[in-house]
């Protein structure tokens, strides 16, 4: 671990039932697999449909056998880039990109919680 670079993420919980939960991630960084790997190895609740970070895979004394989903449950919302560089090295206002969430995270959101994660919680 000497190797390793800080990573900060603060997350907020959305809703829970049973072994579920939706978050809302906040990375403070930008590590590679920084989402990811704080849901499974800080948080203990790896990302649904991650097969790199399944719970079995990083805590081998784990007996709870995981369901396969797919796609990956992780998705970018709102990205806002500050301080951004034109190609002729201008400095411009912030960028920010929206995206609507995918059908499938619309679905098992109302299935698990049963709520519209989109209208009710993930655009601010």
């Amino acid at each position: 671990m000497a190797n390793c670079k800080t990573a900060i993420t603060y997350y907020q919980v959305i809703a829970g039932t049973g072994n579920y939960s939706l978050l809302r991630l906040y990375p403070q960084t930008g590590r590679k697999h920084q989402l990811r790997s704080h849901c499974a190895y800080v948080l203990k609740a790896p990302i649904l449909g991650d097969d790199k970070y399944r719970l079995d895979k990083i805590d081998k004394t784990s007996t709870r056998s995981e369901t396969s989903f797919e796609p990956m449950y992780l998705h970018l919302n709102r990205l806002v880039i500050h301080n951004w560089r034109t190609k002729e090295g201008n400095l411009t206002k912030s960028i920010e990109i929206t995206v609507p969430l995918p059908a499938y995270f619309k679905k098992k959101s109302e299935e698990f919680f049963g709520i519209n994660a989109e209208a009710d919680i993930l655009i601010e």
